[in-house]
């Protein structure tokens, strides 16, 4: 190391902690203010700097030093103490979500999700969100509506949610109800296309993106998740942890879009999703994934 590198080393406060109770640590102290001093002096060889330096770095092992980080902790809305591990109802994903989304003044939201959540409010209370048994398990859930009528739509949602919900948490959960309602808010806009399936899907899925950015504006509690998840898959396979694996990776690629047009277009096409020919005729209402 040479003296004009080791003393850019020395530039900084070099203890974080408060070290005036420990005479070791105020004896290495003493001895980094004797080895920054030789550093900055040019007429102090390099070989007497690497002595100095190395009487203070066999120091620091026996010095006791206590650290505190401040950790700033993640943000995240009240809970209660104790997190029901049970499969979630319909009911009870809308109220956790409820307790995120009011938790911000109601301007944090941007204008999109706030009109998807209250889509999702409206569908709720007229008992238009409920649970498909007999939806395919590569399904996660649908909207069913019908073009150009003013009458809501309906919102099936997987059986299988409900369990995800209590793998991974009921507002994490909710990320498939929000995607739905975002496609009900579109349609209730005049916005929603039986044929423009793609920018359908573009539009649902940034509105999940955003309720993802809500519940976890840094990715530190869907990271821990994705996390959690494989290791309960590795040691304790099932059905369950593999399906709570799938969604916690498909909710990462989901939010590793930040919401940019582009990559969501092409997670679409990734998911499989294709423009519908206007020429196929409507065998009934029709459903958007």
């Amino acid at each position: 190391m040479t003296i004009l590198a080791l003393a850019a080393l020395l530039a900084a406060p070099v203890w974080s902690a408060d070290l005036s109770e420990s005479p070791v640590a105020a004896a290495i102290t003493r001895q980094v203010s004797t080895l920054k001093a030789a550093a900055e002096n040019a007429l102090v060889s390099d070989e007497a700097v690497r002595r100095l330096a190395d009487k203070v770095f066999e120091a620091v092992p026996s010095a006791t030093i206590v650290v505190q980080p401040g950790l700033r902790g993640w943000d995240m809305e009240p809970e209660a103490p104790k997190e029901d591990k049970s499969p979630a109802s319909i009911e009870r994903m809308m109220a956790s979500a409820d307790k995120r989304f009011t938790f911000y003044d109601p301007k944090v939201p941007e204008a999109d999700l706030k009109d998807a959540y209250a889509s999702a409010q409206a569908l709720h209370s007229r008992n238009s969100i409920n649970f498909d048994p007999k939806m395919p398990q590569n399904q996660m859930g649908a909207y069913q509506y019908t073009p150009g009528s003013l009458e809501w739509g309906k919102v099936k949602i997987n059986d299988f949610v409900g369990d995800i919900a209590a793998a991974l948490g009921d507002i994490f959960a909710f990320c498939t109800l929000i995607h739905e309602a975002g496609h009900a808010d579109a349609d209730r806009k005049g916005e929603l296309s039986p044929s423009a399936v793609i920018l359908g899907e573009i539009v649902a899925f940034h509105v999940e993106y955003s309720w993802l950015s809500l519940i976890d504006p840094r990715g530190e509690r869907l990271a821990f998740l994705y996390a959690k998840a494989q290791d309960e898959a590795a040691r304790h396979p099932s059905s369950l942890n593999d399906l709570a694996l799938k969604y916690a990776g498909h909710l990462y690629e989901i939010w590793g879009t930040g919401g940019d047009f582009d990559r969501l277009e092409a997670l679409v096409q990734k998911r499989g999703y294709k423009e519908r020919s206007p020429s196929i005729p409507d065998p009934g209402a029709p459903v958007r994934n």
